[in-house]
């Protein structure tokens, strides 16, 4: 699969580890953006500095924004839904990486706000990964960027997630977990009801 990796000062670090993840599975990285202090309405705002995704004509696009972000009201909707628009969604696939833990109390509101408000906003074929749950250690002395290992960390933490969003379609990928507790809740019934009929019939 051709991917296109779009994203943040954050990406400047861990897109390079990702994309050596990305090739390792079988896919080609045709894009790179790192824009350091940008939010999806920056791009909008420039869409040039997207580059020229359309002749790169990616399968996926995996977008890392929103630790940027200041607009903490629905008027973001508009921005995201622009952006989206701009990569190509829905035509082509995308899957969007969220803010990390920074230590520093006025970014940490402001991504927890974010965080929470792509995974509940986000169109339902848009696979998000927190970013949250593997950015809790690791902060350089600004409290809101990583040491080298640090972002080692989070890249090594993802990776399963991200090669999943590119494996299975969008709505397998949301269920998947769900629809493997539920085959395996109905198997063991099954066996036990089976387990019960032989004992019976004993």
């Amino acid at each position: 699969m051709k991917v296109y990796l779009i994203g943040d000062s954050h990406s400047q670090i861990t897109f390079p580890m990702l994309a050596g993840v990305l090739s390792g599975a079988g896919h080609t990285v045709v894009g790179q953006v790192s824009e350091p202090g940008w939010a999806s309405y920056s791009f909008n705002a420039q869409p040039a500095a997207i580059g020229n995704i359309e002749a790169a004509n990616p399968d996926a696009v995996i977008v890392a924004l929103g630790g940027n972000n200041s607009r903490l009201s629905e008027a973001y909707r508009s921005a995201v839904d622009e952006f989206l628009s701009r990569i190509g969604y829905p035509s082509r696939r995308v899957v969007w990486i969220g803010p990390a833990v920074a230590l520093r109390d006025d970014v940490e509101r402001r991504h927890v706000w974010t965080t929470d408000w792509l995974k509940k906003n986000l169109p339902s074929d848009v696979p998000f990964i927190d970013g949250r749950k593997y950015t809790k250690t690791g902060h350089r002395d600004d409290l809101v960027h990583f040491t080298r290992d640090g972002y080692e960390k989070w890249v090594d933490g993802m990776k399963s997630e991200v090669l999943a969003t590119l494996r299975y379609p969008p709505v397998v990928y949301k269920y998947r977990r769900p629809a493997l507790y539920t085959f395996f809740a109905a198997s063991l019934l099954a066996f036990g009801y089976q387990l019960y009929k032989t004992y019976k019939r004993r």
